[in-house]
This record gives structure tokens, sequence and C-alpha cells, in this order.
């Protein structure tokens, strides 16, 4: 039902059905790998219905333009749901081994795999893009390419939406990533995580009791009980906030690197959220999916790497695409992003 859902929305938007089809010869690859501007990079693990129904988007959204898409199979050899390396839209590489169990296993296999598709890359821009997100501007590929050259970036792309509070901000994410490879060296590029080193929550105790006054209504007591052990309430508070921003997930080596190197530009597109309506994930000890004057007042108090809401001006926009004219994907929980005031994708 989710994919059908998701298929119906695409192909509403400019998907067209398109089978797949005979690689080409050695030679044919040869020559698209040095006339195309764009590699596209992306790895599947049970993804290949997502992939080829982003494909098939992208395609009718950019006619002429040429682009090499490289795919990394992760998906394990007895599934059915893997790609042929036979399959002319894609060009197929072997996956990497499955790492042994541990907290943040898929994402390690996720980033392994990303730095073996960068070993396919001979383009001067890269993109990297999860199966389930999708692009949905006309000629976004020669747009976006083109304005990146205009502004000297670097880095364009989607940040982790803001409800994905554990994540950094301000900088695009591996989810819709494109880099500009005469800015920086594909050599330094790493998507490997680092979640066995990251910090976990905090579990509050005294503040999951004025949680519990607030979700019951008793605001006064709430209030009432938080002034009387105000270094109780705003210690615990803090001690739950910790854990913003510090995840380690897949691309941070990107962001530390990055982020902060002078002469290296960025942008990103401007995720849809709705604070105080929009559930965190995972939810914090501290609730930020429903008002409460208390909760606003703590949260305006907090600087921003405290804070469960960016603060910086224009980051994030609560107008999306019911507004704009599109459906409604982010009251399906889906992520919505714009990019100069228009939708530019969505991701699942």
């Amino acid at each position: 039902m989710h994919f059908r859902i998701m298929k119906s929305t695409v192909t509403s938007i400019g998907a067209t059905e398109t089978d797949g089809a005979t690689a080409g010869s050695p030679k044919q690859e040869k020559a698209k790998k040095k006339k195309s501007l764009l590699t596209i990079s992306s790895v599947s693990y049970h993804s290949k219905d997502l992939l080829e129904l982003n494909y098939q988007l992208a395609s009718r959204l950019n006619p002429g333009f040429s682009f090499r898409w490289v795919v990394v199979e992760n998906t394990p050899v007895d599934d059915e749901n893997r790609f042929l390396k036979t399959d002319s839209r894609f060009e197929v590489r072997a996956g990497v081994e499955q790492p042994p169990p541990h907290e943040g296993r898929a994402s390690y296999h996720h980033g392994k795999a990303l730095n073996r598709a960068l070993k396919e890359v001979a383009s001067r821009f890269l993109l990297v893009l999860d199966p389930d997100f999708f692009v949905l501007e006309e000629n976004w590929m020669q747009k976006i390419l083109e304005y990146m050259k205009e502004e000297g970036l670097a880095f364009l792309g989607a940040p982790w939406h803001p409800r994905w509070y554990r994540k950094w901000r301000y900088f695009p994410c591996a989810h819709c990533l494109f880099i500009d490879l005469t800015k920086v060296e594909l050599a330094e590029l790493d998507f490997r995580p680092e979640i066995l080193h990251q910090l976990w929550p905090y579990a509050a105790i005294f503040l999951a009791e004025h949680e519990w006054m607030l979700a019951r209504g008793e605001h006064f007591k709430a209030w009432f009980r938080a002034l009387r052990h105000l270094r109780m309430t705003l210690e615990e508070d803090r001690r739950s906030r910790m854990i913003v921003g510090s995840s380690r997930d897949t691309g941070i080596h990107l962001f530390e690197r990055f982020s902060c190197r002078p002469g290296i530009r960025y942008e990103t597109f401007v995720p849809v959220y709705r604070p105080y309506q929009d559930q965190l994930i995972p939810p914090p000890g501290v609730r930020i999916d429903s008002r409460s004057t208390l909760r606003e007042l703590i949260e305006r108090l907090r600087p921003d790497w405290l804070s469960f809401i960016p603060k910086r001006r224009g980051y994030f926009s609560k107008r999306g695409f019911r507004e704009l004219g599109l459906p409604d994907l982010h009251g399906r929980g889906w992520e919505e992003f714009l990019w100069k005031g228009r939708p530019i994708g969505f991701h699942v």
C-alpha cells in the first residue's frame, strides 16, 4: 500500500513506465562516462522498485541531459529484489560486506557502499541520492548544476529534516547531496558514520512529571511545580537537550571537514517543518509536538545548540506543498523540501 501511494504520487508528477533495458557495450559505457557532467550515486538495499521509479521521474524531468547512475547493490544475493548487472539504466556494482550486528549497523553498511561508489565517479558533479528521495523540478539537473557554478558552491542539497533533532544542522546530508568536485577532492569524501561514539538520551524523570501534567491539561500545576523547583527543572531540561546535534551518522565526516573550511561555500534546500506540530524522532524527554507556554518559554531561552527547534532564520518553512498547489505529502509523514520558494523534492 505504501509503495502504491508513492508510485501514484510520483507518476502524477511526471514519471512514465519504462522497462529494464539491456546494458550497453563496455565501449558505450566508457563513452557515456566521459560525456556525462553528472554522476548519481545510490545504494540499493531492497530498493529496486524505488530506484526504478526514481529513474523514471528523473528521465522524464530532464530530457536530453546526459547522466550516469551508479548503484551499489547491497541487497543479499539470495533476494529476488536485486538489480541485474545487465540493466542499462544503472551501472550496477557489487555491494559491500555487511558488518556484524551492532547499533548503527545499517548506517555503516550504507556509508561503506557510498564510499565504494566514489571509485566510479569521473564527472565534475556528483549527486548522492537516497532511493526514496525524489527531485521534482523540471530540468533540475541543468538548473542546479548551473546554479552551483554561478554561486561557486561546493555542496548543495537537503539537510536533515529538523524533526531529526539529533542530527547536524545547516549543512546538506547524504539523502540528496550535490557536490562540485572542482571545489573538493574526491579522496576527501567519506560517508562512513561513527555511531558507536555518540551520546545517548538522558532519562529526565523529574521533567517527565511536568509532561504528564501538561498532557492532562494541568497547566497551572505544572507551572507551579516548575517554578518551585526551577533549578531542577532547568537542569533536567538542559541534560535532555545535550544530544541535540550529537549524531555521528552517515556523512558526519563531510560536515566536520567542510562546514567551517575557509573558501567552501554550501547551501541547503528548505525543509517544511511546523514546530509544536511535527513529532520529533525519536521523541525526547521534552515534548515539542504540542504547544504550551512553559515549553515555548524554555525553548526560546535555550541557545541553538540546545534547542530542539533550529533558530537560524529562513532555515525551514511552515508553508509546504499543499500551500503551493501540490499534494500534501507532509500530511502523510513524508519530508517536503523547497528551493527558491518552490517544491524541489520529498523524502519518504
